[in-house]
């Protein structure tokens, strides 16, 4: 599979994903497009792979830290979006991840994506999509060169980078895997050089320059979001409320057994007896126990140890 750009935009080739039978985490993982389990458009093996998802399916159960891998077909590479910070929308709490096209001079992961490394690779935030469409000259980036070479945005004037406007994001709630809201800017570019051929373009500065950008974006409405926010929040809440309450409920439970156990007790009361009581070796109601003979060696020890009640009361000698 040569990975390349249709001419005319028609999606005609099909994804294989896993449907996370065997291992949940799988689920959306692109195994095949078109047909085949990578492309052979780089010189390396990595950048051949398709990673992550297909953009719109992703596993539940994510967290921040392992990152958002999905492939896009028109730009023929996988792309990480890596964590941002938290966010909201439509009143449930996500999670905002947004991408950056890296550089692709300092990263050597990033060189099988260029013609010529390292010389030979675009500046910071500016990715090369010549080897994606047939060797044109088109170079891409976010609109007004957001999130690029400072350098490259000051060799054109009018340009007014804005996060809001031209960042790449995806608003996740991470417990469910639901993108709630995403969008996918992209400009494309030229590399201008001067051509001393000819004339009135001998003397041009080399600089990229912007020919247009476009985007693509999803914001879920209240149809959606509401089966986000009542089928799963309301029930991850209810559940929570039952659990704690379980949990006061025992502790209370626990805590009056305990002090009706200790109030309830009668009191044990201890007497000494001296030595020579005739009621030693005796208790109430006729039963008489034999005397204890002192062993030898000891001292200070009654020669006699008897056990009695009387009026319901325990003494010990």
């Amino acid at each position: 599979m040569n990975g390349k750009l249709l001419k005319n935009a028609t999606p005609t080739k099909t994804f294989t994903v896993y449907r996370g039978m065997k291992n949940i985490h799988d689920l959306g993982r692109v195994v095949k497009y078109d047909g085949e389990d990578e492309m052979d458009l780089y010189d390396d093996e990595n950048c051949n792979q398709f990673r992550g998802t297909e953009g719109t399916i992703f596993p539940p159960f994510m967290t921040k830290d392992q990152g958002v891998w999905a492939y896009a077909p028109d730009m023929c590479r996988s792309l990480p979006a890596t964590y941002e910070r938290p966010s909201s929308y439509a009143g449930i709490k996500t999670s905002r991840f947004t991408l950056s096209f890296g550089d692709h001079k300092k990263d050597e992961s990033l060189h099988c994506y260029c013609r010529d490394p390292p010389d030979g690779c675009p500046p910071y935030g500016i990715a090369d999509f010549s080897l994606c469409l047939n060797g044109a000259p088109l170079l891409g980036s976010m609109p007004h060169f957001y999130d690029a070479d400072p350098a490259v945005q000051q060799k054109v004037l009018g340009l007014n980078p804005d996060p809001e406007k031209h960042k790449i994001f995806l608003e996740f709630e991470l417990f469910s895997g639901s993108p709630l809201a995403a969008a996918k800017r992209m400009q494309f570019n030229i590399q201008m050089m001067p051509i001393p051929e000819i004339e009135f373009m001998s003397r041009m500065d080399e600089y990229i320059h912007p020919l247009f950008w476009v985007e693509e974006s999803v914001y879920l409405n209240k149809t959606f979001t509401n089966q986000v926010k009542y089928g799963l929040m309301l029930v991850q809440k209810i559940n929570w409320l039952i659990r704690w309450t379980c949990v006061l409920i025992g502790l209370f439970g626990g805590g009056t057994a305990g002090y009706m156990l200790t109030k309830g007790k009668p009191p044990t009361i201890v007497t000494p007896v001296e030595e020579g009581d005739e009621t030693n070796g005796k208790v109430t109601g006729g039963l008489t126990l034999p005397p204890i003979e002192k062993p030898d060696g000891l001292s200070n020890f009654h020669k006699n140890i008897t056990v009695s009640t009387i009026d319901n009361q325990i003494e010990r000698y």
